[in-house]
């Protein structure tokens, strides 16, 4: 934990459908405008899931002592939802 913010495990492939559940129940269900990712951009593997989750980068940027790649995913715009 970080000042109060969730971190999440490492997700495998098997656990992609949880996260897609999870996206589209706050996409959709909660009506949220957009869910944001931080990946350091030495995490390949992160980056990857990032992308099969349909978020789209939108940046870089220095963020808990490192650089992060910034993502976003919006309503209907995941791929693999």
């Amino acid at each position: 934990m970080h000042d109060g913010a969730t971190w999440f495990h490492i997700i495998g492939p098997s656990e992609l459908g949880h996260w897609v559940v999870l996206l589209d129940h706050g996409l959709d269900d909660l009506g949220l405008h957009s869910v944001w990712a931080l990946v350091h951009v030495d995490n390949v593997p992160s980056l990857r899931v990032a992308e099969r989750l349909g978020f789209l980068p939108v940046g870089e940027g220095h963020h808990y002592d490192g650089p992060h790649r910034v993502h976003v995913v919006l309503p209907g715009a995941a791929s693999t939802r």
